[in-house]
């Protein structure tokens, strides 16, 4: 079977995202009118522990352990699993295989660099106010 290296990162994800002991599930299960604010003000802290949640996520990915985090920062790890696992689902669905990466390099793909150059600018994107002065900064208009 061809997508083996993906079917088994979307196992390894889908394992850790059922987990209980993520203390971010409890920053997550806010009432529903409160989840986008407590994203919104999540994500807007984002950058000051990006590093450390890389570092987390790349500790869990080489051990399959976390190291001692913080709510802030276990409830950003939680949001990038959920993204990850989203993705690799969709990759997985459609065929895609990634055969020439490690199934350590694939989660680190997801995990790490796909939420910095993608999925952030996503979220960003989504929280603005659609305005014409903001299509117009960035280059839409």
């Amino acid at each position: 079977m061809a997508n083996v290296k993906l079917q088994n990162v979307l196992m390894r994800l889908h394992r850790e995202i059922r987990l209980p002991y993520q203390s971010g599930a409890k920053l997550q299960n806010e009432y529903h009118g409160q989840v986008r604010e407590a994203l919104v003000d999540r994500l807007s802290r984002e950058s000051a522990t990006r590093n450390s949640v890389d570092l987390a996520c790349r500790h869990w990915i080489e051990n399959g352990t976390w190291p001692r985090m913080d709510d802030e920062a276990s409830a950003l790890a939680s949001d990038r699993f959920s993204e990850a696992y989203l993705t690799a689902g969709l990759l997985y669905q459609q065929g895609f295989c990634i055969e020439s990466k490690t199934e350590n390099e694939i989660l680190d793909f997801l995990l790490v660099e796909w939420w910095k150059q993608m999925v952030l600018r996503r979220i960003h994107a989504q929280m603005m106010p659609l305005s014409r002065s903001s299509l117009r900064i960035h280059g839409e208009v």
